[in-house]
């Protein structure tokens, strides 16, 4: 993250480098993977017609939106905010997911004892 080649922008005249750290990335909240942390979740240009310019907005894995004006390289870092149908949503896929791992686990168990039991059976 202290690194200045974490996003770079080239322009024909110039070439614009940003860290994780020019951005308010904390590193602990990111993946390690062999080479780097990923900390990406979406990006996407953004025009802006009033100003007549182009913003580039990144959106973090902890839920960070960065918008970078691509005129001016001014950052701005804010929180996204989900609504209440994403948070229920995501509660709802946490259940499902709990409730998944519980079944496929007693599956097993039961698995397991008949084998057992079938093993008993067989050397008596």
């Amino acid at each position: 993250m202290d690194y200045k080649n974490q996003f770079i922008i080239y322009k024909p005249d110039t070439i614009i480098r940003y860290s994780g750290q020019d951005f308010g990335l904390e590193e602990s909240y990111y993946k390690h993977t062999v080479s780097h942390k990923i900390w990406m979740e979406k990006y996407y240009l953004s025009p802006d017609f009033l100003t007549d310019t182009t913003k580039l907005i990144i959106e973090t894995l902890d839920s960070k939106k960065i918008e970078l004006d691509l005129n001016n390289y001014k950052i701005h870092v804010s929180k996204i905010e989900l609504s209440k149908e994403e948070i229920e949503q995501i509660e709802y896929v946490k259940k499902m997911g709990l409730w998944t791992v519980l079944v496929i686990g007693l599956g097993i168990v039961i698995l397991a004892i008949r084998a057992i039991n079938q093993g008993k059976n067989k050397s008596a």
